[in-house]
């Protein structure tokens, strides 16, 4: 499944999760093992790891993780149930396998998520539901310091485009939270994404083929914002996060400022930032384009509430 400008939907059968869990769990054993690591590394490598799946997984999945690793720990540390949980209000995964505190980890899949642990079967099962909407009030206007685009960013796993990010949100007066928000909405911070009509590359995958719509407008951005007009060698541009990451900027604030009318589909209105994301997404009144404003939206009120690892 593909959107406009490429975000990327990865679509696998429950069969294939429940293989890619029991993969991830054996990294795990093999990396905290070989590493003599402690009981707070297991919890940790665990939370993380399950958020992960939460995060790529669709509704109406059972995920299941190899829990042997883990369950032998708690043992050890006398505790043998509510080892593994997740606290729907702050969306954070919670793993104690016998330490004082639990170690909790964010994730961002705005899916109705239950998590538990069956100990007489060594696994953590992951049950993955419908979409749950809240009213998410965001202000996209407000400044971001430096330091609070840090704070935000830290265990999103995109803290090494923070400088990138801030740079380029301060030139083109854009919230510099709200292009994390965007990035990992299209990319999960992943610099080598392509779409799976290898139309949209990079993190904020921007898209590199024209296309004629109605208004005989271009959609592609190859020969804009000093891209190459080829389409291979504009590709291999878009690779390049300091590329990428500007382009994507430049391309949200020119909705902004070229759109300043309020966009209605079927009885929800868009207008001011909201309406750049929309411009940024596409026009479409499907699904995937209405929820595409809340999803980031949700990401980027989960960013401000700081420090994604809560020990």
């Amino acid at each position: 499944m593909k959107n406009k400008k490429g975000g990327i939907e990865l679509t696998f059968s429950p069969f294939a999760y429940i293989v890619l869990g029991i993969v991830f769990a054996g990294f795990l054993a093999y990396h905290v093992s070989s590493a003599s690591a402690g009981i707070l590394v297991y919890e940790q490598n665990y939370a993380k790891q399950v958020a992960l799946l939460i995060d790529e997984a669709k509704p109406d999945m059972q995920i299941l993780v190899d829990f042997e690793e883990g369950i032998g720990v708690a043992k050890k540390n006398k505790r043998g149930s509510d080892l593994v949980g997740v606290d729907s209000k702050t969306n954070q995964v919670w793993v104690n396998l016998g330490s004082e505190r639990s170690y909790s980890y964010k994730y961002f899949s705005d899916y109705d998520v239950n998590v538990y642990d069956d100990v007489r079967k060594n696994l953590i099962i992951i049950n993955i539901g419908d979409k749950v909407w809240s009213e998410v009030i965001v202000d996209f206007d407000k400044e971001v310091s430096e330091g609070e685009l840090k704070k935000s960013i830290k265990g999103s796993g995109c803290e090494s485009y923070s400088e990138l990010i801030s740079k380029y949100a301060k030139q083109y007066d854009v919230n510099s939270v709200l292009v994390l928000a965007l990035m990992m909405q299209e990319s999960s911070c992943n610099e080598l994404a392509v779409s799976l009509d290898e139309s949209s590359y990079g993190l904020m995958q921007i898209n590199t083929v024209f296309e004629r719509q109605d208004n005989h407008k271009k959609v592609g951005h190859c020969g804009d914002y000093g891209l190459s007009e080829n389409v291979e060698d504009c590709r291999k541009e878009l690779m390049n996060p300091k590329i990428n990451i500007p382009v994507g900027i430049q391309i949200l604030k020119k909705g902004y400022n070229e759109n300043p009318k309020e966009f209605e589909c079927e009885n929800v209105f868009y207008s001011g930032w909201e309406r750049a994301l929309r411009n940024y997404v596409g026009w479409g009144c499907d699904d995937f384009h209405k929820n595409y404003v809340e999803e980031v939206k949700d990401k980027f009120a989960l960013l401000e509430g700081g420090d994604l690892n809560v020990a």
